[in-house]
Formats: C-alpha cells, structure tokens, sequence
C-alpha cells in the first residue's frame, strides 16, 4: 500500500503559512477532473472590473463606453482561459469521469486512518484535494468518498519527478498503467470515485488558485 512519508506530519503547517486556518473550510477554484483522459482543468473565476459591472460607460462619452466595451470584453476573455494540469489516473480509479466542482483540502490534509475527514460537510459534492503519505491511498479515497466528495486529487509531496515506477513502485504511465497497480484489490473494490496523482509543481499552482 501507500508508503507513509516521512514529512507528512509538516503538511499541515505549512498549507496552514499558505494560507491560514481558514484553508480547510474554505472551497477554492473550479476545476474539471478528468479521468480517463488524465487531466485537471482550472477554470479562471469571473471577475469584472467595476465599469463592466456598472454599465457601458457614459451613454455621452463615446470614448467610454469603448473603454468599458473593451474592458468587460477583455475581462471575459481572461475567465475563459484554463490551466491544464495533467495528473496519473489510478489503477482502480474508474476512468470514466468528468467531474466539475470547487475544489476543497481535506483536513487533515492526508486524509484520516479511520473515522470521517474532519471537514467532511465542506467535502461534499466538491473534489477534495490529499496531500500523498501517512494514510495509505485506498484510505484517503474511502474517506472523501464517505463525505460525498466527486474525485479526490493526491498532491505528491516533491519525490516525484515523472510518473513512473520510481513514483508509484510496479507501474509507469508511459505504459498505460495506473499508480497503485500494486495494491491489493479487495480494499479497492468499494472506491467509486475518481481518483488522480498530481505532481508538486503542479499542486502548487492549483494551491495558488486558493488566493
């Protein structure tokens, strides 16, 4: 199963110096979790600047209502765009969904050995982020699938450098494997939801997304 990592009792403290107690409670970015093919997608949040929202501009300004025309329309334009993030589906993930939803840490942020996540209210019907280690993966899945959560998203702590066997022992993505592939499956056979490994430069940028 999962190894325990040695640095997982740090990972609270330091999502806690990112970005304060509060980051357990509250939901982040819209995101698109793809299982089968791979990908997490952040969607921008639309944010119009305050003449977009008031209106056109002065109706006897045509110059400002140019100004306000361009900037709602650049402001839209900056919301459509997507950070794509490619992630390695798990062996037993399901590889059949897209989910879209807020995204929400689970506290703790390694899942619990036993018992409900402590945030298990906030996970629901939304993809909860894990970081890797101290709880094994098929753990970390029951327990955000037992709050109702769509997908759960494991951030490797830094020793991943590619998606392969160094990463996840027995199983390399460029070979169309899953990560886990070596678990037992009787453990695995009640998880439903999605779940994906992201890399931790990648998990960074998707934390980022939280501000």
């Amino acid at each position: 199963h999962e190894a325990y990592h040695p640095n997982g009792h740090q990972v609270r403290e330091h999502l806690r110096a990112l970005h304060g107690e509060e980051a357990f409670t509250v939901h982040g970015p819209v995101v698109t979790l793809n299982d089968a093919e791979g990908t997490v997608v952040i969607k921008k949040k639309l944010v119009l600047p305050i003449e977009a929202l008031e209106g056109e501009g002065d109706e006897t300004d045509p110059e400002a209502r140019e100004r306000a025309a361009l900037a709602k329309q650049k402001a839209i334009e900056e919301a459509a765009q997507e950070t794509v993030l490619d992630v390695w589906v798990g062996h037993y993930s399901p590889k059949t969904y897209k989910a879209t939803a807020e995204v929400v840490i689970a506290d703790p942020p390694t899942g619990t050995s036993s018992g409900p996540l402590f945030n298990a209210k906030a996970a629901y019907n939304r993809l909860v982020v894990m970081e890797r280690g101290e709880v094994p993966l098929v753990r970390k899945a029951a327990a955000a699938q037992d709050a109702g959560a769509l997908g759960i998203i494991v951030t490797d702590m830094g020793n991943c450098t590619a998606f392969d066997q160094f990463c996840s022992p027995g199983a390399d993505k460029s070979r169309g494997e899953g990560f886990a592939r070596l678990d037992l499956g009787r453990p695995w056979e009640r998880i439903k939801i999605p779940v994906v490994m992201m890399l931790r430069d990648d998990a960074d940028k998707l934390l980022a997304a939280f501000e």
